[in-house]
Order: C-alpha cells, then structure tokens, then sequence
C-alpha cells in the first residue's frame, strides 16, 4: 500500500518530521504484518501556464493580469484540487475565458515541472 501525505493548507512536511515517522510507526505497529505500506510526502508540482491574451481596449494588461492570475488560482490552486488531481488544458482555457478583463486567450500545455 502506498499512503501518500501533505500538511494542513500545504504546509512544508519533511519526511523525517515527527508527524511521517509517527504515521509510519502507527501503521506498522496496527496494520497487517502481511501488508507492505510505504508512506511519502506529497511531491510539490508546478503547473506552468503560457498563454496569449486578448485585452479589451478599456482595459489595461496591469488590471487583466492580476484578475487572471486570480481566476486561474482559484480554479488550479491548492485549495481547489484534490491530491493527485490532473490538471487539464480545457481548465485552464475555462478559467481565463471567465476573466472579464479579458476577450479571448489561447494555451499552450506544459508539463507540470517539480518544484525545486
């Protein structure tokens, strides 16, 4: 079994913090003995985004930006996703395509890239 962890709200969680090695030990010392399970902190992924925007002629790219980079938090970000949860072109195209600010915008995809 391969039971993977992430702190509160994302915080850091070291693999030889207390609260890993604790979950190790109460595994090992009340699961089945016949049941291998290995226990790893989650891997923080970035998701890079490269896109071209339209910006409606009433508006400026200082005011699109930041509603942009908003919409797509909100849709992407950590707090809307699930552990492990894919995220897809067709969301992010979603996400920018209900930014008011803006009038159209294309993507191109890229891998999601482990932080350093």
């Amino acid at each position: 079994m391969h039971v993977t962890v992430a702190g509160v709200d994302d915080a850091p969680l070291a693999d030889d913090s207390d609260t890993v090695r604790t979950l190790r030990a109460a595994l090992a010392a009340h699961g089945d003995p016949a049941v291998p399970v290995h226990v790893a902190v989650r891997e923080l992924v970035l998701l890079v985004v490269a896109a071209r925007v339209a910006v409606r002629p009433d508006h400026s790219w200082d005011v699109v930006e930041p509603a942009l980079r908003r919409a797509l938090l909100e849709r992407l970000g950590h707090a809307a996703r699930e552990l492990g949860q894919p995220a897809h072109l067709s969301e992010v195209l979603a996400a920018a395509t209900r930014c008011p600010e803006s009038t159209t915008s294309t993507s191109t995809p890229s891998p999601g890239s482990p932080a350093a």
